[in-house]
């Protein structure tokens, strides 16, 4: 036999060990190479040699030691079907406008050459909550904890992983293209930074009546009179019309965030941290003009922010994130008043209070948030909570009711009503 057709004997083999992928040998096999071995794949997928082969490991058909595994060391990694715990469907109550439940969004890690998955970040990893017609949702955090990523998925510019997202009774991951574009214009977005989200080649009033036109909002003959109510209730002149972007300051560009998203008439607006990039003087109007629109049109918001003084002041309910899980949910003023888990004592300890004679007992965190490419077992803030257990270390904490509306995603009180019920 020839080596072309050895070769290809050893290419067919390869394709069939590694799941019919799209492998292909490109290049001449040396003597060394011609030599084949066992290679066995255990549970975490790594390739390793036979002599090392775990109990309960599958292995695989001898396979050829081509140029690919002398540059890369070993066989791509098979990465697991990923699986959820099942989830009950929503049944809708009339009074949420927005119901989320364990909703999870992973984003895939890729490597080597084939570009082959061999894990996931876990930026999202099943929140529920519920946000009421013409209320506030604050959501706090670190950075990197997911909030934004919350944000976005809801509004379906990323693809969910899992979980159930219903916007006044509907899925929005089960609408066609067509629906999903008659629904775009109920739910809307303030960026972060007002001035990378404008484009710079447009003027204020084509800022804001482009999607108008796009969607059909209101009449031609009544374009105009629109586009100068909304300015007008946004606090714009309507002399700013055919000015552009870069000749406003940031506040202004802001309220032209705003003015954009109030335009299309929405029902949901999702605040990705909208005044953390103004000065404060600044963020009281901007907090406050959101106050007066939600008033006047009955909006709803999920406001994202690091200020948890702005939050207090803006949201009816508050929700807490640490690593993509949501801790602790609660009214505003039952959350600032009795902060139940760990995370949350730690992160209102840091609010400064104005008045130089009171003393704060700052709670420190020890260590650094762990990756959510690798999050810890167990309770995921077990590596820098200072009242941590045994259970923690091993167990997901159960979410415990502790009265009301309030919600703590934490062992401690879920062994306080275990010894209560005990008791009783």
């Amino acid at each position: 036999m020839s080596d072309f057709e050895n070769n290809v004997n050893k290419e067919a083999e390869v394709e069939a060990t590694l799941g019919a992928q799209d492998f292909t040998i490109q290049q001449e096999v040396d003597d060394a190479a011609e030599a084949e071995t066992v290679a066995t794949v255990d549970k975490g997928g790594d390739a390793t040699c036979a002599d090392d082969q775990a109990e309960g490991s599958a292995a695989l058909p001898r396979a050829p030691k081509n140029i690919f595994d002398k540059v890369f060391g070993k066989l791509h990694k098979n990465t697991a079907k990923l699986e959820f715990p099942q989830e009950e469907p929503i049944v809708h109550d009339p009074d949420n406008l927005l119901e989320v439940r364990g909703l999870r969004q992973y984003f895939p890690i890729k490597a080597g050459f084939f570009k082959h998955t061999v894990g996931y970040v876990r930026a999202v990893d099943g929140i529920s909550f519920n946000i009421k017609r013409g209320t506030t949702m604050g959501l706090v955090g670190e950075s990197g904890c997911g909030k934004t990523t919350t944000g976005r998925t809801i509004l379906r510019l990323y693809k969910k992983t899992a979980g159930q997202v219903l916007f006044d009774g509907e899925e929005i991951f089960d609408m066609s293209k067509r629906e999903l574009r008659h629904f775009r214009p109920k739910i809307q977005i303030v960026f972060q930074d007002p001035y990378s989200s404008l484009s710079p080649r447009l003027p204020v009033a084509e800022i804001i009546g482009e999607a108008v036109r796009e969607h059909n909002i209101v009449p031609k003959d009544q374009y105009e009179e629109y586009i100068t109510k909304i300015m007008k209730d946004c606090g714009l002149p309507e002399y700013y019309k055919e000015r552009y972007p870069h000749e406003f300051s940031g506040g202004q560009r802001q309220r032209i965030c705003i003015a954009r998203a109030l335009a299309l008439n929405p029902q949901f607006i999702v605040c990705d941290e909208p005044v953390s990039a103004l000065d404060v003087s600044i963020q009281a109007q901007i907090i406050n003009l959101f106050k007066d629109l939600q008033k006047q049109y009955g909006l709803t918001y999920l406001f994202i922010s690091h200020d948890l003084s702005v939050v207090e002041h803006i949201s009816d309910t508050v929700g807490v994130m640490y690593l993509g899980d949501l801790v602790e949910y609660a009214e505003t003023d039952d959350l600032f008043a009795h902060p139940a888990h760990p995370y949350t004592q730690a992160l209102f300890s840091a609010i400064p209070v104005p008045d130089p004679k009171t003393k704060m007992k700052r709670i420190i965190l020890e260590g650094s948030i762990p990756s959510p490419a690798n999050p810890p077992t167990g309770c995921k803030f077990h590596t820098r909570c200072s009242k941590c257990m045994e259970i923690c270390k091993h167990r997901v904490p159960p979410t415990v009711n502790l009265g009301g509306e309030h919600y703590v995603k934490c062992h401690l009180y879920a062994q306080e009503q275990a010894d209560d019920a005990d008791n009783a």
